[in-house]
């Protein structure tokens, strides 16, 4: 047991200073980018938590995951058909290294499991608040900066430590639910209030429509099944309608502001052309396989954008549709399993580890129907992350045993893990050396913001030891 709470406190200072370091509020990035640099970090994250199923009750953790059956036979099944569209995709070594990053982030949803079974989901929670609070501190400076200036609204300038707007909102769309939850803690009600007042203004002002979409669609999905947070449902709806009003104050006293993603906009910033394109290059054979993982950024369309803006149609076209019902029922899974455990718990106090995390999953989940959430760096790993938390988060959840019989199996794992991370660095790092090579190839962002397709597998002997 104490084994496992040293363990469980790792994870939880080393994921909160992943998120420190990936949204970046003192700007201390690398100079390579703002996107770039989140993937690093990611790939940093990664490659140390997979490090830790050397131990034997990190391992312990993920073969208790492989009874959890309802779990385990639809994420079967899907890294089955994965595999194989990889095999047979146009480039086997692009789609192999995106494969290969899906799986190991399997690793950050055990660790997820391990942190709260450790009890420690809210410290994590608490602290990746707090980072977040202080990049939300940092966009209303400048926005007071560019207010003060006369300018007016211009989100690319207001919204720290991105490369794009958007990047911005997903990660919204992890905070803001348990900003929601929060609303009734003595302590931090306030705070709560405050931040939530703030986030939705920051919405506002990038123009967003998909995050307030999903997070008015899972609101009143969650008034009708939460009906403990109906009070935080309504206190957050006055606080979305008093920055709405706020917005619109600044909107009318600035009416030569930059508002090119103006929220009241009509047209769908190119989603319907994306999603069409794509649906009508799907052909039979992508009900059963995809043209391989990341095969979408290195294909023949007409726009440049390393992902369709779709999670679904993402993963039909590139893993097929066998692996997305899969997946989609491995995560409906999870989603079902929390809420059913917190409507048998009715009497104890909803919290941000179990209320907010389930709202913040099912936001997540539909805002990537509009948005590439499910390939970018911050909130992929949070998706895995949070799915982890609900899955070990349930109260009748199974308990993991250190036992001595996976000793053996320690003979195996150690060169296993050890190949496997050398082979995951090296070709990331070969892919980025390619980087920028070719302008005109430039299909991202996605595994990095210029998203060429990796092909020149030569390049890994650049990385080779002398």
């Amino acid at each position: 047991m104490r084994e496992s709470i040293k363990l469980a406190w790792f994870f939880v200072v080393a994921i909160a200073a992943w998120f420190f370091l990936s949204i970046d509020p003192l700007d201390t990035a690398l100079p390579i980018g703002y996107y770039n640099n989140k993937r690093i970090v990611q790939v940093a994250l990664v490659c140390v938590i997979v490090s830790f199923f050397c131990l034997r009750i990190f391992r312990c953790t993920l073969f208790a995951l492989s009874r959890e059956q309802g779990l385990s036979r639809p994420w079967g099944v899907s890294l089955v058909f994965i595999l194989a569209s990889t095999l047979l995709s146009a480039n086997p070594v692009h789609s192999g290294l995106e494969t290969l990053h899906w799986v190991l982030l399997i690793g950050l949803f055990t660790a997820g499991v391990f942190v709260a079974r450790a009890g420690l989901s809210e410290t994590l929670l608490a602290l990746l608040l707090v980072a977040h609070g202080l990049l939300v501190f940092k966009a209303m400076l400048n926005l007071a900066f560019e207010l003060c200036g006369g300018v007016g609204l211009r989100p690319e300038l207001i919204l720290p430590s991105v490369d794009n707007i958007r990047f911005f909102n997903q990660v919204q769309a992890f905070i803001i639910p348990l900003l929601l939850v929060a609303l009734r803690s003595p302590k931090f009600g306030r705070f709560a209030a405050l931040f939530l007042f703030l986030n939705f203004l920051l919405m506002l002002v990038s123009g967003v429509r998909g995050l307030p979409l999903s997070l008015m669609i899972v609101g009143i999905a969650g008034w009708i099944l939460l009906p403990r947070l109906r009070s935080n449902f309504h206190y957050t709806l006055l606080l979305f309608v008093s920055a709405f009003v706020s917005y619109l104050l600044i909107r009318v006293s600035y009416p030569e502001s930059h508002l090119h993603n103006d929220i009241f906009r009509t047209h769908s910033s190119g989603r319907v052309m994306i999603w069409g394109e794509l649906i009508e290059s799907l052909s039979w054979s992508h009900l059963v396989l995809g043209s391989g993982s990341g095969s979408y950024s290195y294909s023949d369309f007409e726009r440049i954008e390393g992902h369709p803006h779709n999670s679904i149609l993402q993963f039909v076209f590139e893993w097929g549709g066998i692996a997305t019902i899969a997946l989609c029922v491995a995560v409906l899974r999870v989603l079902f399993q929390a809420w059913k455990s917190i409507q048998n718990n009715l009497h104890e106090v909803p919290t941000i580890a179990r209320e907010g995390v389930l709202i913040a999953a099912a936001v997540s989940a539909l805002y990537s129907l509009f948005s590439g959430l499910v390939v970018m760096p911050v909130p992929q790993t949070l998706i895995f992350l949070y799915m982890g938390l609900l899955w070990g988060g349930r109260i009748d959840a199974w308990e993991v045993h250190n036992r001595r019989r996976l000793s053996y199996r320690s003979l195996v794992s150690y060169p296993l893990i050890f190949l496997t991370l050398l082979t995951y660095v090296t070709l990331f790092s070969a892919y980025f050396v390619q980087q920028g090579s070719d302008p005109d190839a430039k299909r991202g962002p996605r595994l990095w913001v210029e998203g060429e397709q990796f092909q020149e597998f030569d390049q890994i002997k650049l990385l080779a030891l002398p």
